[in-house]
């Protein structure tokens, strides 16, 4: 109720000037009636005016400043949240790995197991020969290639 009898006052502080700048102009007292209407509709319009972009203004200022601590929130939010996945992607990894070391574990074993005791193991695509290691017809020897009894060492030798 005090708001209201507040914006009253101001309205008519802000009308009053306006009517008494009408009353030292006008002569005759239906002209000065005329023109104190009209001054303090003028009055009463840029106040309210006046009223309403200030209304508008401070709904503006409120709507930024929720719209700021939600953007704040959002933001504390997310980076919870991205912490909270950033710690399950590493206890995954981290699991993956004891698989992948427990894996490894079973294939050694089952390796010593299928080779026994020697040392040989399977070979792989990398031990075979190619075809540029293959020996070829020129390659392979002839009956003159063979050492006669001439070059072998001897006892005394």
């Amino acid at each position: 109720m005090l708001e209201g009898a507040g914006k009253f006052v101001r309205l008519a502080g802000n009308v009053i000037p306006n009517v008494k700048k009408a009353l030292k102009k006008s002569d005759d007292p239906e002209e000065a009636v005329e023109e104190t209407r009209e001054a303090a509709k003028e009055g009463v319009q840029e106040t309210a005016k006046e009223q309403f972009k200030a209304s508008i203004q401070e709904k503006a200022s409120d709507m930024k400043e929720s719209l700021e601590e939600q953007v704040q929130e959002n933001a504390e939010y997310v980076d919870e949240k991205s912490d909270e996945a950033e710690e399950k992607m590493q206890e995954g990894l981290e699991k993956a790995g004891e698989k992948v070391k427990e894996v490894k574990e079973s294939g050694e074993q089952l390796q010593e197991k299928i080779g026994g005791s020697s040392t040989k193991k399977v070979k792989h695509a990398d031990d075979l020969k190619s075809v540029n290691e293959i020996k070829g017809v020129n390659d392979i020897k002839t009956p003159k290639d063979i050492k006669g009894v001439p070059h072998i060492p001897s006892y005394n030798d």
